[in-house]
């Protein structure tokens, strides 16, 4: 416990070194406490790879953070190093393994599967532009920043009414029917019909009904849902030899692509 907390300050003779002096020992009372390493990495790995860790997963990424190695690697060899403690939330046997426990795994934030869905499929402003979106907070529940509170659109201890009673999913807390609709409707168009502003579409600031395209280069049908398979889910679709031979009877190349983007888009692996 802090129960005496250095004071600098000299209550008629406020300085700002004395102000500097006590800030600089709050923040190293709060990244020296016991309780931060834990805290850190249990935080880290609910973003990257599950929302329920195990002890033992906690226990090897803060130790990670307190030594700066993991592995049998030293990084810095120092505390709070964070290239250690990462390596351990990406490289820990519980990351790499979802079949350690029926509750591994997590749900991915809309945002990081919409920029996702942009960067995987490579696209590109006309003219070189930057790209123009218009705030989705209404449509999917997040937007950079745009939180309404300070601790972040979603609890870290959250769980939803029909989880166990010892089991957190965050994100779940934004999910809900309006904001599946509108995240499905608002890339659904974009398959269709392509980025802009166009109807109600996610561009902003749009000079045309077509701000950009997808680069996908591929030579096949066929061979384009691999791509997707292995851009967008890791190569981890389930139902892709079930939607492969669909494509084939549509007959229309660009329908058959637009329906294999749809197919990856809905597969539990991607969210």
């Amino acid at each position: 416990a802090f129960r005496n907390p250095p004071q600098f300050m000299v209550k008629d003779m406020p300085t700002k070194r004395a102000a500097l002096l006590e800030v600089d020992a709050l923040l190293d009372h709060l990244f020296y406490h016991p309780n931060t390493a834990t805290f850190v990495a249990y935080r880290l790995i609910q973003r990257f790879t599950t929302s329920n860790p195990s002890g033992d997963y906690v226990k090897a990424v803060g130790d990670a953070f307190r030594t700066g190695t993991y592995g049998g690697t030293t990084f810095s060899g120092k505390y709070g190093d964070l290239m250690a403690t990462v390596a351990a939330v990406l490289l820990h046997s519980e990351a790499r393994d979802w079949s350690t426990s029926t509750a591994n795994g997590a749900l991915r934030e809309p945002l990081i599967k919409v920029l996702h869905w942009f960067r995987a499929l490579e696209y590109k402003e006309r003219e070189d532009r930057e790209v123009g979106m218009r705030d989705l907070s209404a449509e999917i529940a997040q937007f950079p920043f745009e939180s309404g509170s300070v601790f972040n659109f979603y609890l870290p201890a959250y769980s939803p009414d029909r989880f166990a009673n010892s089991i957190v999913a965050p994100e779940f807390q934004i999910l809900n029917t309006p904001t599946i609709v509108d995240f499905f409707n608002g890339l659904f168009q974009i398959i269709d019909s392509g980025f802009s502003s166009c109807n109600s579409g996610w561009g902003s600031g749009s000079r045309a009904c077509l701000n950009g395209y997808f680069h996908l280069p591929t030579s096949n049908v066929s061979q384009t849902l691999d791509e997707l398979d292995l851009l967008l889910t890791g190569s981890r679709f389930s139902q892709k030899e079930a939607v492969r031979p669909l494509l084939t009877q549509l007959g229309d190349e660009e329908a058959a692509v637009k329906y294999a983007k749809k197919a990856v888009l809905l597969a539990p692996e991607f969210h």
